[in-house]
């Protein structure tokens, strides 16, 4: 400053000089500071005093004020796009120009593609006009969390002017909501209809998760079934991505009468990170019929002939063949002759089932019907008696009193019987057998003429 020693200072005059120091502080903070001068006559006497001086530090006067807000303020877990205003007011006379507009979260707001910025129309450069000039913008961030999450962001401007540069900061709070998971159960049956009395049905379960994060699956449980976890492909704490499902299936056996129906509930539990559980249940339904087309392969006969007994299974369906497996066995008595398989039977149509006879007994037919759906049906035919016809006794004939005691053979074929058959007859005796006449041989002892009677 301009203060220096060794000044003469007369009688009641004074000396006075300036000097400049940094003081500073927070805002209401009081600087003093004490100055001590020393000052001597010519005989060498000194004289000394003091004074101090106080500085009291007050706020800087605002320039530039920032407001920034957010819309929305909730989001729901695992979070969504915010966008956020920023509004930068000039509250002096004279214009400023912003240089800068930085988040503590989001980086350089005038930018997109870096720190979850999809968006922005905020530019630095410009003139914000005196007395009540303002500049506004707004940009588009990601705000993510788990529930309960309160998401504080603060955007910080500066702006200048020709005596220097200013800058106000303003923050904005998006709290993050807890988002229950949802599913949704779809239960299907393969087949939906089944025959009576009985039947397996395939069991489809599909859980598909509706929420926004995953969710695991903790049970399913059917009403008629009990725990699916562990039958068919079906396990527990499968993980289930948003959009994403989990397919199992299992199959059962199920009965009931013709006309009946069976419906089994599922009920699916899952949970998400947060312990939040959804349920959801489904049904599936499935109707029995009547039995199944093999019980109408009807009739079932044995007949003997001569020389194979004959056994014929018919298919009165006048429309509908007959798709399955017919296993056929033959016995005599308790013995097993002869058998075979077939496959299906034309609609109203018969099939034979023939087997070579051997000897005589009782003649049976066990049919075995496996239709396509591996349900069995046996149903038999006979028994019936199939017996040799036995040999027709050969008669006597007395000879007639006074005629000679020269016999000659004669033998005759009965066609109706298929036997032979002897006998012996006096010459000039006619003889008639079953179906056919024979006229009789006439011969004598001188002669060997052949002559009808």
């Amino acid at each position: 400053g301009t203060c220096a020693v060794g000044a003469l200072i007369n009688p009641g005059a004074f000396y006075s000089c300036q000097f400049s120091g940094l003081v500073e502080g927070d805002a209401g903070f009081v600087h003093t500071n004490t100055v001590t001068a020393s000052a001597s006559d010519n005989e060498g006497n000194d004289a000394t005093a003091n004074d101090s001086a106080e500085v009291t530090i007050t706020n800087v006067p605002t320039v530039i004020e920032v407001t920034k807000s957010a819309s929305p303020t909730q989001v729901t877990e695992p979070g969504g796009d915010v966008t956020f205003t920023v509004l930068v007011n000039n509250l002096t006379t004279g214009d400023v120009t912003l240089s800068s507009l930085t988040d503590d979260i989001f980086g350089d707001i005038t930018t997109t593609g870096h720190d979850g910025i999809s968006a922005t129309d905020c530019a630095t450069g410009g003139l914000i006009a005196g007395d009540g000039g303002s500049y506004s913008c707004q940009f588009t961030a990601f705000v993510g969390g788990d529930a309960g999450f309160l998401h504080v962001d603060t955007v910080t401007a500066v702006a200048v002017d020709n005596f220097g540069s200013y800058s106000d900061f303003d923050s904005a709070t998006v709290e993050v909501l807890n988002a229950a998971p949802e599913i949704q159960v779809t239960k299907t049956a393969d087949p939906t209809s089944i025959p009576a009395p009985n039947g397996t049905v395939s069991y489809t379960i599909q859980v598909v998760n509706n929420s926004i994060e995953a969710v695991t699956l903790d049970s399913l449980l059917d009403d008629q079934f009990g725990n699916l976890f562990g039958q068919g492909d079906c396990a527990s704490g499968a993980v289930i991505q948003p959009g994403d499902s989990y397919t199992c299936t299992f199959d059962r056996e199920i009965s009931g009468q013709s006309g009946d129906t069976h419906t089994n509930v599922v009920t699916a539990t899952a949970s998400d990170n947060e312990g939040n559980p959804a349920v959801d249940t489904d049904d599936a339904v499935v109707t029995f019929t009547d039995p199944p087309q093999l019980v109408l392969m009807d009739p079932c006969s044995v007949g003997c002939d001569l020389p194979n007994v004959v056994g014929q299974i018919c298919n009165d369906d006048p429309n509908v063949a007959y798709v399955g497996t017919i296993e056929w066995d033959a016995y005599v008595d308790d013995t097993r002759i002869g058998g075979g398989t077939l496959s299906g039977v034309p609609a109203d149509s018969c099939v034979d089932l023939s087997s070579p006879r051997q000897g005589n007994g009782l003649y049976s037919i066990v049919i075995t019907l496996v239709d396509e759906d591996n349900r069995t049906l046996e149903t038999s035919c006979g028994p019936i008696s199939c017996e040799e016809p036995s040999p027709t006794p050969v008669p006597t004939v007395s000879p007639p009193t006074g005629t000679p005691n020269a016999f000659i053979p004669v033998t005759g074929f009965d066609f109706s019987m298929g036997r032979f058959i002897s006998m012996f007859q006096n010459l000039g005796l006619a003889m008639v057998s079953v179906g056919l006449v024979l006229h009789g041989l006439s011969l004598n002892e001188n002669s060997k003429k052949k002559s009808k009677g």
